[in-house]
């Protein structure tokens, strides 16, 4: 306690998505799209977070403008980190990205990609209540949708990728920012592990079956 401010400890969220959860709310996306009295906008927002691993504000206030599809780039010039950097935020979009920006409808006058009910303006925080509609058609507990930013990057360490490569995509200012999420690192170190003790034991076919190497059919006599 400082004064009369009550100061609070931070923990670090490690909520992710499990591939069975990410399938639910990309199926529960398809379906809320063909709904009725749904803000579709709302439902791209969600799926443009999971393909991207762009924070959700960097998706809802993107400009058409912003976007060059032939290069596969989003710019954002005003974004989080810009004091820092001093440089614009550029996110990577991949094909299925591309393709699914290339399919959303545009609203005539309103020049963001994702835009809100009020004219000439992007959709507000509002999305929240999209999502939480979402989830709860997924039947999916306790996932926030800035947890899909982390999803994205649990999913990019199975893949090979490090830390460091991860927070650049994901545009992380400085290191400390992407050590956040190193907490996703053991089993990325297992499978590391794993993939090169088998190549190396791969080397002498059989190695594991050697005399001495094998289990006993029986237990070793205790030695003194």
């Amino acid at each position: 306690k400082f004064g009369n401010i009550k100061l609070t400890t931070w923990t670090q969220r490690e909520r992710i998505a499990s591939r069975e959860e990410l399938l639910a709310v990309l199926t529960a996306c398809r379906e809320r799209l063909t709904a009725e009295n749904v803000w579709p906008w709302t439902i791209y927002l969600i799926l443009l977070v999971i393909l991207t691993g762009a924070r959700p504000s960097e998706i809802r206030t993107a400009k058409h403008s912003d976007i060059d599809l032939e290069r596969g780039i989003l710019t954002k010039e005003q974004h989080k980190t810009r004091r820092k950097t001093k440089k614009a935020r550029l996110i990577e979009l991949n094909l299925a990205a591309c393709e699914l920006i290339a399919k959303m409808p545009k609203i005539s006058g309103n020049e963001y990609l994702i835009p809100g009910r009020n004219p000439g303006e992007p959709l507000t925080n509002h999305y929240k209540h999209g999502w939480k509609g979402v989830c709860t058609l997924a039947g999916v507990k306790g996932l926030w949708l800035y947890d899909l930013r982390r999803t994205f990057t649990s999913m990019g360490l199975d893949q090979g990728f490090t830390l460091d490569q991860l927070g650049k995509a994901l545009g992380h200012s400085h290191a400390a920012t992407t050590a956040g999420y190193a907490w996703l690192l053991p089993n990325e170190r297992k499978r590391i592990a794993s993939g090169i003790g088998s190549e190396i034991a791969g080397l002498v076919p059989g190695f594991l079956s050697t005399p001495g190497l094998a289990a006993p059919d029986t237990e070793p006599e205790s030695r003194s």
